[in-house]
């Protein structure tokens, strides 16, 4: 890993940690999404979406994941 990657993947965490603080973990859980999408792996990375997870209700969970026929998917880090 190098430093513009462990700079990027800072931001990201800071950011997430932001959002959630502002009510918004579905946004927090789309940028860590996102960073490790395109980066792979990462603790951090991983903590944040649990973080953001943990902070959204039923309703968020619901929205994010939900097909239209009461089933749920999982792709990736969702």
């Amino acid at each position: 890993m190098n430093y513009n990657n462990d700079h990027m993947r800072d931001d990201v965490r800071e950011r997430g940690d932001a959002l959630v603080a502002l009510g918004r973990p579905a946004e927090a859980r789309a940028a860590a999404r996102g960073a490790l999408d395109a980066d792979g792996p990462d603790t951090g990375l991983l903590l944040a979406l649990a973080h953001a997870h943990m902070a959204a209700d039923d309703d968020d969970h619901d929205h994010d994941h939900d097909d239209g026929l009461g089933e749920h998917r999982y792709s990736g880090y969702r």
